[in-house]
């Protein structure tokens, strides 16, 4: 019996393997276009602890407004796929704290990039 296990767990490993490597082939085939996932975290300056409910705008090199979104109550923002090869500017709004401004630039390679951004009282 532990042969049959044995077996049907090395072929199952052998059939992902080939399933996943036909995937990424035919993935990259395609014209994949790479991709970034952005998210970050806004927190206050002093006591390092979240602030929820501020504004955060995410615009690309020529100042236009890509997308608009705001930070849960443990500070976390997400604007999810980005596209790569590209400079970002994440800008913030608060009415109790002074605005921040983030310059990013997204690399060439798949990946996930996360933001810490510190705000300061007025």
């Amino acid at each position: 019996m532990r042969f049959y296990t044995t077996l049907f767990s090395v072929l199952y490993q052998i059939f992902c393997f080939i399933s996943l490597s036909n995937f990424y082939a035919n993935y990259f085939k395609s014209g994949h276009k790479c991709n970034h996932l952005l998210s970050g975290a806004i927190i206050e300056g002093v006591t390092q602890t979240p602030i929820g409910k501020v504004q955060v705008n995410l615009y690309n090199e020529n100042n236009k407004l890509l997308k608009t979104v705001f930070t849960d109550r443990t500070g976390r923002f997400d604007f999810g796929v980005v596209t790569c090869n590209e400079i970002y500017n994440i800008k913030t709004i608060s009415r109790f704290h002074k605005n921040a401004l983030k310059n990013i630039i997204i690399c060439k390679e798949d990946e996930i990039k996360e933001c810490k951004i510190e705000l300061t009282c007025f």
